[in-house]
């Protein structure tokens, strides 16, 4: 189950912003949370703390980008000739577009 328990504790870090500050302040209330072994706790109490920040940054613009795409691809569909939207009023065509009859499945 320690296995489990660290992937848990690894991927919480990478994306829980409160988490991990907590834990690089003081890891150990942390750890008591997740059903670790004495030798797990010791190899995540010996963290790469700098690459520990660095792989929570990468995977926070990995998922900001893809968002992005997301949203792109949402609103390309829906506008007239468009490849970005920049406009308040380019958002507004897009919503008045999605609310009309044949958007909505009618």
């Amino acid at each position: 189950m320690g296995a489990i328990a660290v992937e848990t504790l690894m991927a919480a870090l990478y994306t829980n912003h409160a988490l991990h500050m907590a834990f690089m302040s003081d890891p150990h209330p942390i750890l008591d949370r997740y059903d670790l072994t004495e030798d797990e706790r010791a190899s995540l109490l010996l963290t790469d703390k700098p690459g520990l920040v660095l792989a929570g940054n990468s995977f926070a613009y990995k998922r900001w980008k893809a968002n992005q795409w997301r949203h792109k691809k949402a609103y390309t569909f829906a506008a007239p000739n468009a490849e970005r939207i920049e406009s308040v009023e380019d958002i507004a065509l897009v919503q008045q577009r999605c609310s009309e009859e044949r958007y909505r499945g009618g």
